[in-house]
């Protein structure tokens, strides 16, 4: 017997998607509910970004909201803690390609220039557009296939 599994369909009219830009020391939020425009600044520490999701939730939930939606720019591994904080929390979270945000950043501003004040606004009209990515939760098992894998390759190009 074959076991397949279809993806859900969600409905994001009563989602609240909060745009992130992910460094390495600080996360860049922006989103927008009813209008108003939200931005903020934090560290990317798992306990400060726990308080500020459960914060942005208490404002969606203030606006007639029912949660939130995370996106960000896969950047190595610095979106890491944001990602599993948010699921943990309960929250949808989604990926944009860093390419696109590029892309999307010169035709919505006619600039070039990467800003942290830019880049969470040309995300969050990315995620309005529905231009994204499904983050995965790899498990353990094949990450370390996917490290072994990587031993190896670098095994072969040192000869």
């Amino acid at each position: 017997m074959k076991v397949t599994r279809t993806a859900q369909k969600i409905n994001l009219d009563n989602i609240v998607d909060i745009s992130v830009d992910v460094h390495k020391d600080t996360l860049c939020f922006f989103f927008e509910i009813d209008g108003a425009e939200f931005s903020d600044t934090c560290s990317n520490r798992t306990t400060i970004i726990e308080k500020r999701l459960i914060t942005y939730r208490d404002i969606a939930l203030e606006h007639g909201r029912k949660g939130l939606r995370i996106i960000c720019e896969p950047t190595g591994q610095f979106q890491n803690k944001l990602m599993r904080t948010a699921r943990r929390l309960g929250f949808f979270t989604n990926y944009v390609n860093a390419e696109c945000v590029a892309k999307f950043r010169v035709v919505e501003t006619n600039d070039n220039n990467k800003t942290d004040k830019k880049d969470p606004r040309v995300i969050n009209t990315l995620g309005k557009l529905n231009k994204v990515i499904r983050f995965r939760m790899i498990g353990e098992k094949y990450l370390m296939l996917r490290k072994l894998h990587k031993i190896y390759d670098e095994s072969l190009l040192s000869g």
